[in-house]
């Protein structure tokens, strides 16, 4: 009995990784997409795209 309690353990161990590991995938993400998004409303980003709008019709 003592090995099936250890593999039910080892489960629970894994369940809980698989779920900080999406969690923190899920997340990461979110970050980099709000960052990148909240670089566009600067003045870097505004000089970069002047070319092309000045030349468009």
């Amino acid at each position: 009995m003592g090995e099936i309690t250890s593999v039910r353990a080892g489960e629970t161990w894994g369940r809980r990784l698989e779920g900080a590991g999406a969690y923190l995938l899920r997340y990461g993400l979110v970050v980099v997409l709000l960052w990148v998004g909240a670089l566009k409303f600067t003045a870097y980003e505004a000089e970069a795209i002047v070319k092309f709008v000045d030349n468009s019709p």
